[in-house]
């Protein structure tokens, strides 16, 4: 969902084969001011590991 996304009701809609299904999703508005997400934001490439261990 987007950040701007507007406080409201919305409906999606499931499309799988012949079957479909309606459901509804509502968005409120946040309560204050919002927060960050994260406190440190991460800095350089995500450590994946070091590779194979076989000797």
């Amino acid at each position: 969902m987007k950040k701007n996304t507007k406080p409201g009701t919305y409906t999606i809609t499931y499309k799988c084969y012949d079957s479909v299904l309606k459901k509804s999703l509502k968005v409120v508005a946040p309560e204050g001011r919002p927060q960050q997400q994260v406190t440190v934001k991460p800095k350089g490439a995500a450590e994946t590991g070091g590779g194979s261990t076989a000797a």
